[in-house]
């Protein structure tokens, strides 16, 4: 991401989070009541040392497990393929993104946990470079506030946003909903990278390889236009 890659050293920098909070659901099968019942089973993410995986990992600790003994981790790639997987008991649980979630509940799935409502973890944002940051501020700053009213517009407009869902996406209505509805818990509020937000970023990074050796996690942001944006009355 911008934001290791700032970190390694690269002259660019994360200015704004979209995504805050891991948009994931971790959905296991019928007879999986609690995740006590995964010891032992197989868990299915896109691929290893990516998001999913780490998610995964977070989530068992989370309920005691752990996260490298107790259970194994699968790479099966895209959503069609782990959804598949579980329904065929090849796998005994799943990360899964709105709306592949209810699919799994067709075939009794039972989903476990809302990950991001345990993980604050950004999967989106806005970075620039250096230069641009310095030479340009107020381009920067023209993008935030679009950024924000969006943000806002959407927020506020439910209907209109599901019904683009269901034509763009061809959802039928509940699972246009299912998207809309994981958007409060998942979009950034103000779009600030919080400090627990910089440590899940780095632990991930160290975790899966992204990162190695002394780290300083101010190298990879840049917040300082985006709160001079936040102080102006349209944004209080």
């Amino acid at each position: 991401s911008c934001y290791y890659s700032g970190i390694r050293g690269v002259p660019v920098k994360s200015f704004m989070v979209i995504n805050s909070r891991a948009p994931f659901h971790f959905v296991a099968r019928p007879e999986i009541k609690s995740f006590q019942d995964l010891k032992g089973k197989s868990i299915g993410v896109a691929s290893l040392a990516t998001a999913t995986h780490y998610a995964a990992k977070r989530a068992i600790s989370h309920f005691g497990l752990n996260s490298d003994r107790d259970v194994t981790y699968l790479a099966l790639g895209a959503l069609q393929t782990r959804l598949t997987a579980l329904e065929n008991n090849a796998i005994q649980a799943s990360i899964l993104s709105a709306p592949w979630h209810l699919l799994a509940k067709q075939f009794g799935g039972r989903e476990l946990l809302f990950v991001g409502d345990v993980l604050e973890m950004p999967s989106g944002g806005l970075c620039s470079t250096e230069k641009l940051l310095k030479e340009d501020p107020q381009l920067i700053k023209r993008m935030i506030r679009a950024t924000l009213r969006t943000f806002r517009k959407v927020r506020d407009s439910r209907d209109d946003a599901i019904s683009f869902w269901s034509q763009q996406l061809k959802l039928d209505p509940a699972q246009a909903s299912a998207v809309f509805d994981d958007i409060p818990k998942t979009t950034s509020a103000n779009g600030i990278l919080t400090g627990e937000a910089q440590r899940t970023l780095i632990d991930a990074g160290q975790l899966l390889g992204a990162l190695q050796g002394p780290i300083d996690p101010s190298k990879g942001v840049d917040m300082s236009l985006l709160k001079e944006v936040l102080q102006e009355p349209e944004f209080r």
